[in-house]
């Protein structure tokens, strides 16, 4: 499975992010993603993706490049304190 997953909420990022990178004290950066919901129509979506929350998958190809060609915008967001 090649592509990238999108939580819907910046908390469920700072948890996937806690969940993965804790062990080798790697930092992390949490970034948004505004996307066209017609876009995010065509995603798969997961509802309690390893029991922290909602999450929507691009596949890499058309749906990956699909997304990125319409963004409107990437920004990185402050540390967010669970």
């Amino acid at each position: 499975m090649v592509g990238k997953w999108f939580a819907e909420t910046a908390l469920d990022v700072a948890q996937w992010g806690r969940l993965f990178y804790q062990w080798g004290g790697t930092p992390f950066y949490v970034i948004k993603v505004d996307v066209p919901d017609w876009v995010t129509a065509q995603m798969f979506r997961v509802a309690n993706l390893d029991n922290i929350g909602t999450a929507r998958w691009a596949s890499e190809g058309d749906l990956l490049d699909l997304l990125n060609s319409t963004n409107n915008g990437i920004i990185e967001l402050a540390t967010i304190a669970l």
